[in-house]
């Protein structure tokens, strides 16, 4: 039997009514002598998925519609994920988990570090750190304890950086641009240089 973990809480909330861009899951795989060893459980999402953002943007396959179609898509998911009482904190938001389906919507999936509303509210772990996706990590919550919905925003607006100019995201040293979190300066057409300050 599995114990308690994040899979029976996503399983769980399967149970709920969803937001239409939130991945359903559809089934697991779990080994429990493969698991002691690595941690081994697999979801198997519900998805028609055309691709993921981050690849999608980096073959440069989206049109202008289809771009802000998967900004507003990310946006309202967002906004009710932060609506729940308590909040649902999302924590590691990135092209990379993102599919866009069929249809051109934008889907979430692996939420294995969401906290709050049914998942265990991770806010009050002093000791864990916010390491969500390198790049996207707001510098200011980047310390144990210190993620708040202003987190996922931060994460947002990254994503939302890449969405608008098309590129995707590629993650500098903070020496290299000068700062502790900058954008750099490319030629267009190129990708997208963000300094992550962690």
């Amino acid at each position: 039997m599995i114990e308690h973990s994040f899979l029976d809480d996503e399983l769980e909330r399967n149970n709920l009514e969803l937001h239409p861009n939130l991945a359903r899951e559809f089934g697991y795989c779990y080994d429990k002598e493969y698991a002691l060893c690595l941690g081994a459980i697999g979801l198997v999402y519900r998805l028609a998925p055309l691709d993921s953002l981050h690849n999608l943007l980096v073959k440069g396959n989206l049109t202008w519609h289809q771009r802000v179609k998967a900004a507003l898509g990310v946006a309202s998911l967002l906004e009710h994920m932060h609506s729940q009482n308590p909040p649902c904190l999302i924590r590691n938001i990135s092209a990379a988990h993102i599919m866009i389906d069929r249809d051109g919507n934008p889907i979430l999936f692996d939420l294995s570090m969401v906290s709050g509303g049914i998942f265990c509210d991770k806010r009050d772990l002093v000791n864990q750190y916010n390491d969500g996706c390198v790049g996207y990590v707001d510098p200011v919550t980047a310390r144990p304890g210190a993620w708040s919905d202003k987190s996922d925003v931060f994460s947002y607006g990254i994503l939302l950086l890449g969405i608008i100019s098309n590129r995707r995201l590629r993650v500098g040293h903070p020496r290299r641009f000068g700062g502790e979190f900058g954008v750099g300066r490319v030629p267009m057409g190129s990708d997208l240089l963000v300094a992550s300050g962690t």
